[in-house]
């Protein structure tokens, strides 16, 4: 759990000074079950300066209802928004969404994909979920997966503000 944090706070450093300062405020009051403050300092990165990372959070807050009520639906948009960014965490936690059919249609072609991005991005836990993924589709839903995959890594196989 410490590792995750430690991660986010060390790209956090990328960020403009005020949105930084912000940022790793939030992360710290996350790690220590502050809630409804870490919410309160995210929603504004998330919402008005796009910030991945804060989409990521405010996800999984919603989906684990921390600080809020769960709400898998708002966690399945912040995810989304997130994931279509570049952030591998939020394209694993989305192709989970998808597997599960929680807050989204569940639909195993893109929960192929969207674990495929991940993989692409480092994800080894996507990795896995992947070939997991494919076991459960045939024939030309694999290959409607797999175009797929290909496609999303074009569109969201970059880190953000990165390259990979």
């Amino acid at each position: 759990m410490i590792r995750r944090p430690f991660l986010v706070l060390v790209l956090a450093a990328l960020l403009p000074d005020p949105a930084r300062a912000q940022f790793t405020e939030a992360v710290m009051a996350h790690a220590q079950g502050r809630y409804d403050q870490a919410l309160m300092m995210l929603r504004p990165l998330a919402e008005t300066a796009h910030h991945p990372y804060a989409q990521y959070y405010l996800g999984n807050m919603y989906l684990n209802g921390q600080g809020v009520a769960p709400d898998p639906k708002e966690a399945a948009r912040w995810l989304t928004s997130a994931a279509e960014q570049g952030v591998a965490q939020a394209q694993y936690r989305l192709g989970q969404l998808y597997a599960k059919g929680q807050g989204v249609s569940k639909d195993m072609e893109i929960a192929y994909a969207w674990f495929g991005v991940a993989a692409h991005l480092g994800n080894t836990q996507a990795a896995t979920e992947k070939k997991t993924a494919a076991s459960a589709l045939s024939g030309d839903a694999l290959r409607k997966a797999e175009s797929l995959a290909t496609d999303y890594i074009d569109r969201y196989g970059k880190p953000p503000g990165g390259r990979k």
